[in-house]
């Protein structure tokens, strides 16, 4: 099953989460910080005198030190955010990253939520509810940045947009390849398009050779 957990490569979807913890997602979904933040851990003792505390880089020294970025909007997928002076707010995740269809939603009016990232850096307490007023200011704030940045209008989809056919090929119009020995990797860009078509592959083979 192709949207199943068990397709999903290598990077094994429990991993990606248990390795994002205490985050709720994973990369690709924008909406929360583990599809935006990647945290390192720095051990510098000539340095850095904190110890065993999370820093922004510029603050690794000084605790205090103000935030230089106070609004920050993301999106991926159709997953959105927006970052302003300590407060989050997001559209819910409709569509789990391994899963390869469009997800049919409205950013506008899907389900949002409101984090307090000054108590709560992880998003783990949804305040939407109680601050129905600030949630629509963030919304109508995350509109504003998506249209300064050129985001809009915002493309669910995600197969879709991997498609050759989105983008200049090597092939062209070409019908025939001939690929020798030796190539370990053909990628999907330099390959005929085998895809929803019929198709006929031609092998010359020798006495001894194994494909």
């Amino acid at each position: 099953d192709p949207s199943s957990v068990a397709s999903a490569g290598p990077s094994a979807p429990p991993a990606a989460i248990c390795v994002n913890a205490p985050f709720q997602w994973t990369k690709q979904v924008a909406s929360h910080f583990d599809g935006t933040r990647n945290g390192i851990v720095i051990s510098w003792p000539a340095g850095i005198s904190a110890q065993g505390e999370i820093r922004m880089k510029y603050s690794l020294n000084d605790a205090a030190a103000p935030d230089r970025r106070t609004t920050h909007y993301s999106e991926i997928f159709g997953n959105a955010g927006i970052y302003h002076d300590g407060w989050f707010a997001s559209t819910t995740p409709q569509r789990l990253p391994w899963e390869p269809s469009r997800m049919d939603m409205d950013v506008l009016t899907g389900p949002w939520g409101q984090y307090n990232i000054d108590e709560d850096f992880s998003q783990a307490v949804n305040l939407a509810a109680d601050m129905p007023e600030k949630l629509r200011e963030m919304q109508v704030r995350f509109y504003a940045e998506a249209t300064r940045y050129n985001v809009l209008s915002i493309d669910s989809s995600a197969v879709e947009r991997f498609g050759e056919e989105n983008r200049p090929s090597l092939t062209g119009d070409r019908t025939s390849f001939t690929f020798l020995g030796g190539l370990p990797r053909v990628p999907e860009g330099v390959s005929p398009d085998v895809k929803n078509r019929s198709w006929t592959l031609t092998a010359d083979t020798r006495h001894g050779f194994r494909l």
